[in-house]
């Protein structure tokens, strides 16, 4: 069965579905998503951030392609597991996820931007099946249907045509109001003549007589009728111009709370680091110029409200509805603009989310209308505070900064204003955290203590005064280097399976298994450039959970040791992480690993193949190693045998790459399942040069070797053929290294290279062997079980001489 996303686990009952995946499932359409992709990729499909991407924006186009490409390789590695299996129902799929992918590819190989528009459009329309409960779905097949909703928000609050639109209707608004103000001004200087004109005429009225003064009062009755209907009208007029302003205030309203909507969207795929950096720069530089806007709509109406008030003073009508009126938009147009100014503060730069104390960092926050609104011109401040959990709750709860957690060298930073760029920010680029002090009452070990960096401004714009602070991701403080790992996996937890309208830093204590497997193979993407395939989650998930079970606690996955073993899943997952990531990184791209496979299966995969076939398995029960499983082929009798070498660890490959490893090993043949290793690793191979050395000193190299029995005849099938090999026990997980005491009496540091720098005469020591301390000591008098190792050779003027040749009777090679 396939696994689910939350939103398809609720959709799919929906009959109103088959409605909507009856028009996107003809290759031909204008559309294509068949419901089959829908189905098998739920959690995938859900996890991505498409709403970040605009389909009608060519700049989107990289992302665009970034995105679809990982939903074709999970097309592609689905398509590989599924041929693996002997299931009938296996191999219908198999052929049906063959078909989309021709047809997907087809459509929308060269155009990705179109792709991401069919996944928006079904992910939008499964939203409102949910909302409307399919009662009111009609499903439009056309662009415009991205007005109807989204992945978690309505997709017209999404869309910047859209929104933009609505922006630009604020200013047109707004444009009107003041014109139709600046007209009221001139009416009500007009007033103020004829008031004038009204008292003149009055005054020359009451001074005549007989009929001049008649006359004047007849004149004087008419310029008052004048008066009192202009005045009406100009009373009309402003309270028209404030009702447009109510309406102004509720659509600005609306339309900040779309901004606000989409920059926290954008904050939790910052704080999930689901996209490239540079493209989050570039969606947040495209909010700042809606965010501009929209501050400008609130100047504007802010300086309109204030001449109306003056305008008010010059005529007061005594219209209490109206001041009511006035005094409510005063207060609306303030908080909004707060509102707007305090979010506007955004952190660009995160800190690095394990901090450790002493160790320099950098970090930076920006005001989106900082250039708009001219701060610049008076740039402000920036302080830096770390502060805990109880410390951020006083101060999203009640607005107020009590005390701090640390403190902080080069916390202080003026904000300065990028011409080119035109974006107010405060960078800090020497920060260093001098001294942590923990929460008095924390019932936490200090690695899942989470504290986080308020940045703390004060901006002055006309006669108002506004505090701004805005906090960075939940961030772990370590003092050692050995609290990583574990400060690590609080890190993970948090980024993962915290949601983005939490209760601050809240998560919760379990999440089922699809959503954890997700976490890892996003984590384990980030790090690596691939992601996991569906057979390596599920072997991750055979190690975490018991048969039957779906859901993963916080303790098993980062307290509790796994079974028969010393360490924890996040521990040994992490070692791996880092493992790939300094030694394995290209390999591991190219697909040339496969990593995450148990020995059983490893050995079952390789019986069958030809001889030397091989495929490298991250070790099962050490930390941060990797092995190499090949089948040797006895070639009297036919049958096949699976050895498995010791892992090789970070220090081993630090020394020989991998693939140089792989390489010196004759041994291994073909890469499973069928690509001659040459061909898999060639471009990985190191350069040889054959270089001189100086005076009496030989350069040498380090080679891997497999070490044989002292029996044999150094080729493979000599050794998988000899009677001492029968009695191997591979009951361990991975072979050993020999000890260099019983082999050459050097201690481990000659065996890692140590005195290599000129040939040593060799002795013949026939077949004595070597004690603790290179004593010869008697053979023991029944061979016990042998183990196999790699041993590193030196090569000295082009010949291969290996440590333990030095007991084997072999004479010089010259």
């Amino acid at each position: 069965m396939a696994s689910r996303g939350s939103q398809w686990e609720s959709v799919q009952s929906h009959s109103a579905v088959n409605e909507l995946y009856d028009q996107v499932k003809d290759p031909s359409g204008a559309l294509y998503f068949p419901i089959e992709l829908r189905h098998y990729f739920a959690p995938f499909l859900e996890d991505q951030p498409w709403h970040m991407i605009n389909p009608d924006d060519r700049a989107h186009a990289a992302n665009a392609r970034m995105y679809t490409d990982l939903l074709f390789k999970k097309i592609a590695e689905k398509i590989n597991s599924l041929a693996l299996s002997p299931n009938q129902d296996a191999y219908i799929l198999k052929i049906r996820l063959e078909e989309i992918a021709v047809a997907l590819e087809a459509k929308y190989a060269s155009d990705p931007l179109e792709l991401v528009r069919v996944i928006l459009y079904v992910l939008g329309h499964e939203r409102e099946i949910l909302e409307t409960g399919g009662t009111k779905t009609k499903f439009a097949m056309h662009s415009s249907s991205f007005s109807s909703t989204s992945y978690g928000m309505d997709v017209s609050k999404l869309n910047d045509a859209s929104l933009n639109a609505e922006i630009q209707k604020l200013q047109e608004h707004t444009a009107e109001t003041e014109a139709a103000l600046a007209q009221l001004l001139q009416d009500q200087e007009y007033l103020v003549i004829w008031h004038q004109d009204w008292d003149e005429l009055n005054a020359r009225a009451q001074a005549a007589s007989g009929a001049q003064a008649k006359a004047l009062a007849a004149e004087c009755h008419t310029l008052r009728g004048n008066i009192m209907q202009a005045q009406e009208g100009i009373l009309r007029t402003r309270r028209e111009i404030l009702e447009a302003h109510v309406g102004a205030i509720t659509h600005s309203e609306q339309v900040l709370s779309i901004l606000l909507a989409k920059l926290k969207q954008w904050k939790a795929v910052q704080r999930k680091q689901t996209m490239d950096e540079s493209f989050l720069n570039d969606v947040l530089n495209h909010m700042q110029l809606q965010f501009e806007s929209l501050a400008d709509v609130y100047w504007n109406i802010r300086h309109q409200l204030r001449q109306h008030e003056v305008q008010r003073e010059q005529l007061d009508c005594g219209d209490e509805n109206e001041s009511a009126v006035f005094d409510q938009l005063s207060t609306q147009l303030h908080a909004q603009l707060e509102t707007l100014l305090r979010a506007s503060f955004v952190i660009v730069e995160q800190p690095p989310q394990v901090m450790k104390t002493s160790t320099k960092f950098s970090s930076a926050a920006r005001i989106l209308v900082g250039g708009k609104l001219n701060m610049h011109l008076s740039p402000p401040e920036v302080n830096l505070q770390l502060v805990n959990e109880p410390q951020a709750t006083a101060l999203v709860n009640d607005d107020e900064l009590i005390g701090n957690s640390g403190d902080l060298l080069n916390g202080k930073q003026m904000m300065a204003y990028s011409e080119s760029t035109r974006t107010l920010q405060a960078t800090f680029k020497n920060l260093s955290l001098k001294k942590i002090r923990r929460h008095s009452a924390r019932k936490e070990v200090v690695t899942e203590e989470k504290l986080a960096l308020i940045f703390v401004t004060s901006v002055q714009l006309g006669d108002l005064t506004y505090n701004l602070w805005t906090m960075s991701v939940p961030v772990v403080v370590i003092v050692h280097n050995n609290q990583l790992v574990r400060a690590t996996a609080t890190v993970f937890w948090d980024n993962s399976f915290g949601k983005t309208d939490r209760a601050l830093w809240e998560v919760p204590d379990a999440v089922r298994w699809p959503k954890f497997a997700a976490g890892l193979n996003h984590f384990f993407t980030l790090a690596n450039g691939r992601p996991l395939t569906p057979d390596a989650l599920n072997f991750l998930g055979s190690k975490l959970l018991e048969p039957g079970e779906d859901t993963v606690e916080w303790r098993t996955f980062s307290k509790d040791n796994l079974r028969n073993r010393s360490f924890t899943f996040w521990e040994w997952f992490y070692a791996i992480v880092e493992l790939v990531r300094k030694h394995l990184a290209g390999p591991w791209i190219d697909g040339l690993v496969v990593g995450f496979v148990s020995k059983s299966a490893a050995s079952e995969a390789l019986m069958h193949q030809p001889r030397g076939t091989f495929l490298m398995r991250f070790s099962d029960s050490e930390l941060g190693g990797v092995s190499v499983s090949w089948n040797v082929v006895d070639g009297a009798t036919g049958t096949s045998k699976v050895y498995n070498l010791q892992p090789w660890f970070e220090k081993d490959l630090a020394i020989r790459s991998l693939p140089d490893c792989i390489k010196d090993l004759d041994q291994l043949r073909i890469l499973y399942p069928g690509t001659p290793k040459d061909d898999a690793f060639a471009k990985y191979y190191s350069e040889e040069k054959v270089v001189v050395g100086d005076g009496d000193y030989v350069r040498a190299t380090i080679n891997a070797a497999i070490i044989g029995d002292e029996d044999a005849t150094g080729t493979l099938d000599s050794i998988a053929t000899s009677s001492t090999l029968s009695t191997m026990d591979f009951n361990t997980g991975s072979l050993e290294y020999d000890s260099l005491a019983a082999i050459t009496g050097f201690p481990m540091s000659s065996y890692m290279g140590v005195g290599l720098d000129r040939p040593r005469r060799r002795r013949s020591l026939g077949r004595r062997r070597l004690g603790p301390h290179g004593r010869h000591q008697p053979a023991p008098s029944a061979p016990g079980p042998r183990r196999r190792g790699l041993q590193l050779l030196r090569r000295a003027r082009g010949h291969h001489l290996s440590l333990d040749d030095r007991h084997r009777g072999s004479g010089d090679h010259g």
